[in-house]
């Protein structure tokens, strides 16, 4: 089984939870170039901003550095709950991808505070490694966080420092028959990764299955609710 998002393991007991039973994965449009994987499920001002790119790009530069801190601008925001928002950062190559493998996370930092120290913490794009451009995060802002609240005070044409990737567990097609996913909020994100992996590999090359346990304070707040369930009846447990 896959975790992510400690704060809501803790509490599963009296949170809000969704199954969602993904099953076996087979599908190109999820791939597809001109494909939103986030379509009108999201918000509307979300629809249509994590997009994925062609899959011959092995050759492309890469946009992020594991040794160095790279500055990227925000392109533009979308919001998806009362709390979350994605937020699109732009490379200054258009034609460069993240060089982000699945499964890997990155670093983000921001200076904060009166003295402008500066904060670090990891995420995970929801972009797919071959898209060119640009990568998205998914962050939900928390009051008290120590980056969040700097993050969501940002406005287009801003710059966040990135560094990354960093690689976790290697996704190998079919190298499990079932994948058990446990997520809280925003910890979505890192089991979104592998899901896209795997969606754009079959039915002829992944058979994968996947469940998901999705928790959350309230059904509101339920990230890319209707897009999970979309999946849930598109790619049936087999």
């Amino acid at each position: 089984a896959i975790t992510a998002g400690e704060n809501h393991r803790r509490k599963f007991a009296s949170r809000r939870l969704a199954l969602f039973a993904l099953g076996a994965l087979g599908c190109t449009a999820i791939a597809s170039s001109s494909h939103s994987f986030m379509s009108s499920s999201a918000s509307p001002s979300a629809a249509g901003l994590a997009t994925s790119a062609s899959l011959s790009a092995d050759e492309a530069a890469k946009a992020l550095d594991p040794t160095k801190w790279t500055p990227f601008k925000l392109e533009k925001v979308a919001k998806l709950t009362h709390n979350t928002n994605i937020y699109r950062f732009a490379f200054s190559d258009a034609n460069a991808v993240s060089g982000l493998t699945v499964a890997s996370c990155l670093m983000i930092q921001l200076p904060v505070g009166q003295d402008g120290a500066m904060v670090a913490r990891p995420y995970t794009p929801i972009t797919q490694p071959e898209t060119r451009g640009h990568l998205d995060l998914i962050v939900k802002t928390y009051d008290n966080g120590a980056l969040t609240p700097h993050l969501a005070k940002l406005k287009p044409g801003d710059f966040v420092d990135f560094k990354g990737p960093f690689a976790k567990i290697e996704y190998q097609p079919n190298k499990w028959k079932r994948i058990g996913m446990i997520a809280g909020g925003s910890g979505l994100t890192p089991m979104l990764q592998v899901v896209f992996e795997a969606l754009k590999r079959a039915p002829l090359d992944d058979n994968t299955q996947i469940t998901l346990v999705f928790a959350n304070v309230s059904e509101e707040d339920i990230i890319l609710k209707d897009y999970l369930k979309d999946l849930e009846r598109t790619y049936p447990s087999n």
